[in-house]
Formats: C-alpha cells, structure tokens, sequence
C-alpha cells in the first residue's frame, strides 16, 4: 500500500492514464503516515493492483510452480535400451507443454526416482571413445581452458564418431539404459518451495540438466532449463 503526505500539493487530472500516474508517483515523496492517505490509491486501485502483481517473477514464483510433475515427465526403467528410450522421447511431443522432451527420467519398478537420461548421455554411449577422455587432464592442460587446439586433438587422437555412424543402431539397441543413466549430486537437487532466482543461478553455474525437484526426500518433478528461460523471457516481455 502506498501513503503519500498531504503536505505535498502536486494534482494530476481526474482520469490519468498510466503514464501519467507513474510520473506523478515518481514526482511525490511517500511517507509511512499511514493518517495521511492520498485519494489516489482509492481512486485508481487497477493501476496500483496491476503493477502490484508484477513482482519480480525471479523471486517470488516458486519452482514448483514451473516444475514438471514426476508423474508427467517422461520416464524409463533401467532394464530399457537406449532405443526404447529415444521411442519413448519421441512419443512426448505431445506433451502438456507442447514441446518434445529431450531428457528421461529413471524410475524402479515402483516409480521411485533412480537417475536421469540426458542428451549428452545418449552422445557419450553411441561414442564409448569418450569414456577413455580424461577431461580433468584436458582442462589442466589448457590451464583451465578448453581451447580449438585441445578440441582438435582429441577429435583426431580418438578419431570420434568414425565407427559409432556406422553401428548406431547396433549400439542403440544394444545399449541398456543402466548403462547410460547420469546418477546426480547433490548440486542437481533443489526444493519445490525454492525460487526461480535460485534455479537460475544454479544452472549458470554449470548444474547438469534438468534440475530435479524434492520435497522433503522425495523427488516430485524436474525443472528444465527452458522452463526457467519462459520466466525470464515473460519477465523481460512485460517491462
């Protein structure tokens, strides 16, 4: 609620428009005298209800109001091959949301969160060579950096994507999902009741996506990053 002292005599015309009162608050210096109320807030209660409800979306929505329910995100069990589940991906273009998934969830036979499935886990299954990669070694080697020249030579040493273009659909249907599954950190986790604020800060920092959702130890949903870009995209599209 806003007070405004009656020691200040600045009027604006009967109907404003929004412009029109936001220079006049802006104009105005507002004081918590709460015996001293200035008609405006009465008169024109849309504009203040309005801008009321553009809080900052960062801060105020709650990731589980953007997460996507354990029970409606796209699940595979470990026993599945890696082609049962690029099916199964390929079936969720029908999603709630209109757009297809890109990742799986791993669930027991119960339903009860195990792991997940990534596009960079699918890559990294049809191309073994990848698991020989010290990547630690690599980044040291380029003091911290990973650089054309380091890219370039490992593409070469272990001639990637040579053998795996020939024999994907062998290693697709060869490739069991226990195999392939990411088994997350706890950096991957974050609370329903956490802001949207924090799950982007999380994925700028480098979290493995999608971010998966708890409520006290029980996974509930997964947050994808695209999820979070749409209330950030909807923030900027309402200034």
């Amino acid at each position: 609620m806003l007070f405004v002292s009656l020691q200040e005599r600045r009027t604006i015309s009967s109907q404003p428009d929004e412009k029109q009162i936001t220079n006049f608050l802006n104009q105005t210096n507002f004081g918590p005298d709460t015996s001293r109320i200035n008609g405006i807030l009465i008169r024109f209660p849309e504009f203040f209800n309005k801008h009321e409800k553009e809080a900052d979306p960062m801060e105020t929505k709650l990731v589980k109001e953007v997460m996507i329910p354990i029970k409606s995100y796209v699940t595979v069990q470990e026993e599945n091959s890696l082609f049962d589940a690029i099916q199964t991906l390929e079936s969720s273009k029908t999603s709630n949301r209109g757009r297809a998934h890109r990742d799986a969830v791993v669930v027991d036979k119960d339903g009860i969160f195990i792991g997940k499935v990534t596009m960079i886990d699918i890559f990294r299954a049809l191309e073994p060579n990848y698991n020989n990669i010290d990547f630690d070694k690599i980044i040291e080697a380029g003091k911290g950096e990973l650089t054309e020249e380091i890219v370039t030579e490992a593409y070469k040493d272990f001639s990637f994507w040579v053998e795996p273009s020939k024999t994907i659909c062998e290693r697709g249907e060869a490739k069991k999902i226990s195999e392939v599954m990411h088994m997350p950190t706890e950096t991957e986790y974050i609370k329903e009741e956490d802001s949207i604020e924090k799950a982007l800060h999380l994925y700028v920092m480098g979290a493995h996506q999608p971010l998966i959702v708890k409520k006290g130890e029980t996974v509930t949903g997964m947050l994808r990053f695209g999820d979070v870009f749409e209330v950030v995209r909807e923030a900027l599209l309402s200034c």
